[in-house]
């Protein structure tokens, strides 16, 4: 006769619980529970949503174990924790114009987002025979547009000394296409989404966070408005036209 001895193994997990009002929150696993000293993840699947009665709502930021205003965060499970994803109300009469431009990722366009349109047109040449699509205009001039932008005029790099203008977005007529910026244009720099931005003289990178959001610190001071001329051009090969 034989005897056998088992011995049972137990491990240690907590629960994350995500509170969420409006929009539906998730983690990264199905239960939300956690092997203990894991990093658990979690995200909320729109930043806007709606209750029965119409009324709008957007994510404004989490608090409780975790505090941050991103759509998503992580944070170690060395205990049990509770996060809590926050909303506000948006007016009925709501215009995405209003919100600043760097936090427009944030929402979801319903309708046209065409601004300009542009149309360039080929004709084909009545010439017996020749029958070659040749542009209808004489320029390859298309639009030109000065829009403003905020811009921090003459800083100095810290680097270098040299000058130049840190423009706290790009300034763009068609976002998509390449930019060409003239020989003679004054030197500047365009800040990213964190706030970075890099001297065009020597190269030294630098990051103001402060003057992204609030278009104003304490170093490079109150952002001005800055007037760009851009002009959108057709590019050469197009206006040789094509065979028929």
């Amino acid at each position: 006769m034989y005897s056998k001895n088992e011995t049972a193994s137990w491990s240690t997990q907590y629960l994350l619980s995500l509170q969420s009002l409006h929009g539906p929150a998730s983690c990264d696993v199905t239960d939300c529970w956690y092997d203990a000293d894991t990093e658990a993840r979690f995200r909320v699947t729109a930043t806007e949503a709606a209750d029965a009665n119409g009324a709008r709502y957007r994510f404004a930021g989490w608090t409780g174990n975790f505090t941050g205003a991103a759509a998503d965060g992580s944070l170690l499970m060395d205990g049990p924790k509770t996060v809590i994803a926050h909303w506000e109300e948006l007016p009925p009469d709501f215009n995405i114009f209003s919100v600043p431009w760097q936090e427009r990722k944030n929402y979801r366009y319903e309708g046209p987002e065409i601004i300009y349109t542009f149309w360039a047109k080929h004709g084909p040449c009545q010439r017996e025979g020749c029958g070659h699509r040749t542009p209808i205009m004489s320029t390859p001039v298309v639009a030109i547009k000065t829009p403003t932008v905020d811009a921090w005029q003459d800083w100095e790099c810290r680097g270098c000394g040299k000058k130049f203008d840190v423009e706290r977005h790009a300034a763009r007529m068609a976002p998509d296409v390449p930019l060409f910026v003239a020989p003679d244009e004054k030197p500047f720099a365009v800040m990213d989404n964190e706030g970075r931005f890099t001297c065009p003289h020597c190269g030294k990178a630098r990051q103001d966070a402060k003057a992204f959001t609030e278009k104003k610190s304490p170093e490079l001071g109150k952002a001005k408005n800055k007037k760009v001329e851009l002009t959108l051009l057709i590019h050469p090969q197009w206006l040789e036209g094509c065979p028929k």
